[in-house]
């Protein structure tokens, strides 16, 4: 069976990315760390950076470390993305028993008031964005 991080890993090299992990493990502390305590893989293409932050179906707390860390805004200030992909067990076609795993989507950003985040909620939203910043630079 394929983790989050596997799952992502393909979504965003079959849209041209070249991802590399900066997830530590800690064997002192027994626990994972990322990038800035906000990253856990980085994807590069020509033209584009991104911070990708991987989790389950538990994106509030994720949200909530990210919007809440002193290196969000100087990450998003230097012109690179910073994305949330969260992976969660759906119905394949409604009324049916079979479930596949859907990604969920947000997108960060900077601005006057502080750092902002924007989950794509619609299949209609996930496809634009899936467009807009995985299949064009």
């Amino acid at each position: 069976m394929a983790s989050h991080t596997q799952r992502t890993i393909k979504l965003l090299e079959n849209q041209g990315f070249k991802t590399w992990n900066v997830e530590l493990w800690n064997s002192f502390s027994r626990r994972k760390t990322d990038l800035f305590g906000i990253i856990d893989r980085i994807a590069i293409r020509p033209g584009q950076i991104v911070g990708v932050q991987i989790c389950g179906s538990d994106f509030q707390p994720h949200v909530r470390k990210i919007t809440e860390s002193e290196y969000t805004v100087p990450w998003l200030e230097s012109g690179a993305l910073l994305w949330l992909i969260g992976w969660r067990k759906v119905l394949k076609k409604r009324g049916g028993k079979q479930r596949i795993y859907r990604p969920r989507f947000g997108v960060f950003t900077a601005g006057a008031d502080g750092v902002f985040f924007h989950e794509e909620k619609t299949e209609e939203e996930r496809e634009k964005w899936l467009r807009n910043n995985c299949f064009g630079s």
